[in-house]
């Protein structure tokens, strides 16, 4: 039997009711947006599942109706909530404090359904350009390095939106966390991790 020795912090600690006023679902809780006839959480949560120890946090506020939505038992997975913070910064901080002690630890937003298990030490980028300015951070390569641009910030035609899906050696994560200057940014986690 092999042991599990990474963790997936899955981070859906915001609210989107504002954000997307379009989606008559009546989910505030970004792990509950519908996709096809299931929540988002659901296709990462089940990507993960047996691999890794996986972990949801959402917004306290929203743990019952997730808990009925998505029964943690059954989908093989670890609930937890959340006390909203500054940005998704303080939630994968909150979420450090929750998660028992690994090796590694994978971090994928709701929002992006994972293809690949990230490599540790890896960050993986879209497939898609992140024009000019966008409201997406994006990664840029320049010769044998990367470039990190935060969310509406200049950069290069050819950079890449961050998907939010990386993997760190759990001390490398914790301290990049709380060096990170932008709070409402998960690519200044990884930016500060690569310095």
């Amino acid at each position: 039997t092999t042991s599990i020795v990474s963790a997936v912090l899955i981070i859906a600690g915001g609210d989107i009711s504002n954000k997307l006023p379009h989606l008559r679902a009546g989910f505030a809780c970004p792990a509950l947006i519908p996709l096809n006839t299931r929540p988002l959480a659901s296709y990462v949560i089940e990507f993960y599942r047996g691999r890794h120890d996986v972990h949801l946090f959402v917004d306290e506020a929203f743990l019952q109706e997730v808990q009925l939505e998505l029964p943690p038992r059954r989908h093989g997975f670890t609930l937890h909530g959340v006390v909203r913070g500054q940005g998704v910064v303080d939630t994968l901080r909150q979420a450090l404090q929750a998660v028992p002690a690994s090796e590694d630890l994978i971090v994928n937003l709701v929002t992006t359904i994972p293809v690949a298990d990230p490599e540790l030490n890896e960050v993986q980028g879209g497939s898609l350009p992140a024009h000019s300015t966008s409201a997406w951070s994006a990664i840029s390569r320049s010769g044998d390095s990367l470039e990190f641009h935060a969310k509406g910030e200049v950069r290069p035609d050819h950079s890449l939106a961050f998907t939010g899906i990386f993997r760190l050696e759990a001390p490398v994560l914790s301290a990049a966390v709380e060096s990170a200057p932008r709070r409402q940014d998960l690519l200044s986690v990884v930016e500060e991790a690569a310095s």
